[in-house]
């Protein structure tokens, strides 16, 4: 190294300098990868964090910015809204109804469609994200569409005096074609969506294919649940 110049041991000179509280401070940021969740990803640096000061007593680490909180508080509003337009629509049903039991059973179609709906979504790599929480708030009084008219009908059978049984084989076998062109209906315009391309189709994705999976359980609960 000798031959090809001199080698000191010497400081750099100072680009740039950063102060908290009147101090000179070391930042850094921390970004989640391409893919990753951003509140895992915080959680993760958090919990590394801590343990750094652990094993270094003498530095201190403080949070200046952090986008996470308001991801929080849409993932905690999304889902707010989900349940009040759950209880919702369940006392428009018990309004119209004004059947107790027949609202019941309109009820539990709700999470009986979410929570597969929920398993399918993980399947496909769909996370639950801002607009995938926005969808499921949209569907929410959706998800008892089939199941008010299939319980409706089934209503009206059993006040013309027939059994349980046979009232709910009469009144699923006859709305069975409408209810399914009900659901096919919200298909046929949801999926498209959920098969845009470009940039824009990367967020709408998960719009369209948790519509289209909440509405597809809704059916399978109607025509198979909610009778039994």
């Amino acid at each position: 190294l000798a031959d090809l110049g001199k080698v000191e041991d010497s400081n750099s000179e100072q680009r740039s300098l950063a102060k908290m509280n009147g101090h000179q401070v070391v930042t850094f940021m921390v970004q989640r990868a391409k893919g990753s969740s951003e509140v895992t990803a915080y959680d993760g640096m958090q919990k590394e964090l801590k343990a750094l000061q652990k094993e270094n007593p003498k530095v201190t680490f403080s949070e200046v910015f952090t986008g996470v909180d308001y991801t929080k508080s849409q993932y905690t509003s999304a889902m707010e809204g989900l349940i009040e337009g759950a209880i919702l629509a369940v006392l428009v049903v018990l309004l119209f109804l004004r059947d107790i039991r027949a609202t019941l059973i309109s009820a539990v179609a709700i999470p009986l469609s979410a929570i597969p709906a929920f398993f399918f979504m993980s399947l496909m790599g769909i996370t639950m994200n801002f607009m995938s929480t926005m969808a499921m708030g949209l569907v929410a009084g959706v998800l008892v569409d089939d199941a008010i008219v299939e319980i409706e009908n089934i209503v009206r059978h059993m006040r013309m005096g027939k059994s349980g049984y046979q009232a709910a084989v009469d009144a699923a076998d006859e709305i069975g074609l409408a209810v399914l062109a009900t659901t096919m209906a919200i298909v046929a315009v949801f999926f498209p969506v959920a098969l845009m391309p470009g940039f824009a189709g990367q967020y709408f994705k998960a719009f369209g294919f948790t519509v289209v999976l909440s509405v597809l359980m809704c059916l399978f609960v109607a025509r198979m649940i909610t009778p039994l």
